[in-house]
């Protein structure tokens, strides 16, 4: 680690406010001084399975780049807090256990279609992937990893066309605190010109109060953009619109968790 390395500050930070019995810190370069700076703050050099982390009530991670936050955001969403370059906060308070993950159900949960546009239609289950009304691969719905900042995540990919809505919708989603995760366009697919992709999430409370969205906007660049929409404990469904006003190589994938 180079002297004047900037978390240096945010290790300060986080040993004045964190909990040893509580709280859990992730370096994700395996700078071992600044594990080793951290003690008695339990610390890991890479990043855990984050399906179940009730033991934790804060999350804080140290990273070289933001490339390197992306599976975080992935999983939890929008950080409550930046402590710094390279420095991140999440509360775990109704972001610790995984109720609901759309790349683990997309083919048995999901119902999607395009409007609009040149191949508008149902996208129906085939094998591995929702397959719409396209001769072109790369305009179907699948579950796989791709590359944000040089660093893989698995995601559902969901191509925009130009002068159309592409359509998710998930029915009975369990009691869940929030809708988390990230939306983003592979490293591929970047050029500064590009166009953004806009996904509209709105969620239907199934006790019929009123109901709740968030615009996400994955601009052309590499990295990814994370998200949060509070859900306030309730069941109901949600639908993913996504649109561009360009669709020329907008290779785009996007998560979604609802968590407790």
């Amino acid at each position: 680690m180079e002297q004047g390395d900037p978390r240096l500050a945010s290790i300060r930070t986080i040993r004045n406010e964190a909990l040893p019995n509580r709280d859990l810190v992730i370096v994700t370069d395996n700078a071992f001084e600044l594990l080793d700076a951290l003690t008695p703050i339990p610390a890991l050099a890479a990043i855990p399975p984050l399906n179940d982390l009730q033991p934790f009530r804060r999350l804080y991670v140290l990273a070289p780049n933001e490339g390197s936050m992306g599976p975080l955001m992935a999983r939890l969403g929008t950080p409550t807090a930046t402590l710094g370059p390279g420095a991140r906060r999440w509360d775990l308070d109704g972001l610790a256990v995984v109720k609901f993950d759309l790349n683990d159900h997309l083919l048995d949960r999901a119902r999607a279609r395009r409007i609009g546009g040149a191949h508008q239609g149902a996208c129906v289950p085939d094998g591995q992937i929702l397959r719409c009304q396209s001769p072109h691969d790369w305009n179907h719905l699948r579950v796989e990893p791709h590359h944000f900042n040089g660093v893989p995540i698995r995601c559902v990919f969901a191509h925009p066309q130009d002068n159309s809505e592409l359509v998710i919708e998930v029915q009975d989603l369990p009691p869940g605190r929030a809708l988390v995760g990230m939306v983003g366009m592979d490293d591929a697919a970047f050029h500064p010109t590009g166009a953004p992709v806009h996904n509209r999430i709105r969620f239907q409370p199934a006790d019929g109060s009123p109901s709740r969205q968030v615009e996400t906007v994955a601009p052309s660049k590499r990295g990814v953009t994370p998200y949060r929409l509070d859900l306030g404990g309730r069941a109901g469904s949600v639908s993913f619109t996504i649109t561009t006003r360009n669709a020329g190589a907008r290779m785009y994938c996007f998560t979604a968790v609802v968590t407790q």
